[in-house]
């Protein structure tokens, strides 16, 4: 039975070439990066504009990083324009602590508004700024990259269990800040009678005043301003197709003002009317009043909540 085996062998040898070496590719040191975000400074407080501020620290237990850059896009609501990417910052090994950590990094509004060649008069409630991490290390190597990139194996070469965890051993790819105002739940949540006004087309399809029960819950996450309604539209879509009723759309809480955020409907999303900003909610009533578009259709409209 041995000698079967060693024939075997030799003939395995004799096709596969056992002479040469089999060599596995050596393991490399990925990136570590993790940001984190101060809970009470995530975000520029509209209220207090002029002394408003972010706060992020950093953390990575490479011994091999080159530089970390920080980019940031940021969204203006109230002009409805995007700016161009920014380099915000670059963090090199001697910025970092014994520990690994950059602590308590603060961005005041006059600084980014200056950043951005405006005033804080010019950043309003609802603007987005969105932050990205590039980390670069002594090889060369830069993470978040495209490996394999334009095949059937294309990837981003970091592993999904570590993007934005809270371990130390993780990667932050980013993190976004909104401008915005310290909300209260007890003020939005609850049940109302919606209904909808001023459709601009397609009436003599839809039920241009139909009405509808709905529900706001606090959401809370990743923006602690953000909400939840089961219906924006009044059941404006349900009278042409009835299992169009109840469409959940969720919004923010921008210092009093509703903000309804892109919300499906199957027929083209409906969101905030950009030229037809909606009021304050009315703290004596509970009322909220949400002036919302469908492009794609186009037909715009006004959804009033009335608490029950």
């Amino acid at each position: 039975m041995k000698n079967y085996i060693i024939i075997l062998f030799l003939i395995s040898c004799s096709f596969l070439s056992c002479e040469e070496e089999t060599r596995l590719p050596e393991f490399e040191e990925g990136a570590t990066m993790r940001i984190q975000v101060d809970p009470a400074y995530s975000f520029f407080n509209f209220a207090e504009i002029d002394e408003a501020k972010l706060v992020y620290s950093l953390f990575t237990v490479n011994d091999n990083l080159d530089r970390t850059e920080v980019y940031v896009d940021y969204y203006s609501f109230g002009q409805d324009s995007t700016y161009d990417t920014r380099l915000w910052a670059t963090y090199t090994p001697g910025d970092f602590d014994s520990e690994g950590a950059i602590r308590e990094v603060t961005i005041t509004s006059q600084e980014f508004a200056e950043f951005m060649g405006l005033t804080v008069d010019d950043l309003s409630g609802g603007d987005r700024l969105d932050f990205t991490n590039f980390t670069y290390l002594t090889d060369g190597r830069v993470f978040p990259d495209t490996v394999l990139k334009d095949t059937d194996y294309e990837a981003i070469n970091i592993e999904t269990s570590i993007v934005n965890s809270a371990a130390t051993t993780s990667f932050s790819v980013g993190f976004t800040a909104y401008i915005a105002c310290p909300t209260t739940p007890s003020d939005w949540t609850g049940e109302y009678s919606t209904a909808v006004s001023n459709v601009s087309s397609f009436c003599s399809l839809l039920d241009c005043s139909s009405t509808r029960d709905a529900t706001i819950t606090f959401v809370g996450t990743p923006e602690p301003f953000r909400y939840q309604t089961s219906t924006f539209d009044a059941g404006l879509w349900g009278s042409f197709n009835p299992d169009s009723y109840d469409l959940p759309g969720q919004f923010y809480d921008i210092c009093g003002v509703p903000l309804l955020l892109p919300s499906r409907t199957g027929y083209g999303d409906h969101q905030d009317d950009p030229n037809n900003p909606n009021p304050p909610r009315d703290p004596a009533t509970g009322v909220i009043v949400m002036n919302w578009c469908n492009f794609f259709n186009p037909v715009c409209g006004t959804t009033t909540y009335t608490p029950k």
